[in-house]
């Protein structure tokens, strides 16, 4: 999948033109469960202070992380909305049905009201991130998340919280459109 330059928002790298570290960080990124680079870290390779950095926590969030599939599209799918990332929704939203979420819960999601998730983990996983977008996580919805999520289930989805917010703001700042359907 190509993905396009906004006119006058240039952020890509021609193939002769990366260092060495460009290059084993495009290698290592496609060679592992990704398979491909995406728009984000290929217009994070524009700082290689920031983007092996970036490129490490993302594979943590996203590939090592405790979530169920279903409930890592409900945190990425709350954030996409929260900033209004069209990007992120087009892709989430696919996954999201993909991972047996309903349209009415992801429309529910966008709209930003309540999507009606019944099995506990991924109500709190919701609540938690509605809360932290909020700046007010009540004792109520904090009590349910350390009873479902523990510690280390907070801290994963305010780690992939974390990275989607920076996707989308990276994403926002250089206007990247979704890619056309190809036929």
């Amino acid at each position: 999948m190509e993905f396009e330059e906004h006119p006058g928002r240039p952020w890509k790298i021609a193939p002769d033109r990366m260092t060495d570290a460009q290059r084993a960080l495009v290698r290592h990124v496609e060679g592992g469960p990704r398979g491909r680079m995406p728009p984000n870290l290929t217009i994070w390779l524009n700082n290689m202070g920031f983007a092996p950095v970036a490129e490490k926590f993302g594979e943590y969030v996203s590939q090592i992380a405790t979530f169920t599939p279903r409930q890592k599209e409900i945190v990425i799918l709350t954030v996409a909305a929260f900033w209004q990332s069209r990007f992120e929704w087009h892709f989430h939203q696919a996954l999201g049905a993909k991972r047996g979420l309903t349209q009415q819960q992801i429309d529910a999601i966008w709209q930003g009201t309540d999507p009606g998730f019944t099995d506990p983990v991924e109500r709190a996983s919701w609540e938690l991130v509605r809360a932290l977008l909020a700046h007010d996580v009540p004792d109520e919805v904090h009590r349910r998340t350390m009873e479902k999520l523990g510690h280390q289930g907070v801290q994963d989805i305010i780690g992939l919280m974390g990275l989607y917010t920076m996707i989308a703001q990276t994403i926002a700042y250089y206007r990247v459109p979704i890619p056309k359907a190809t036929e």
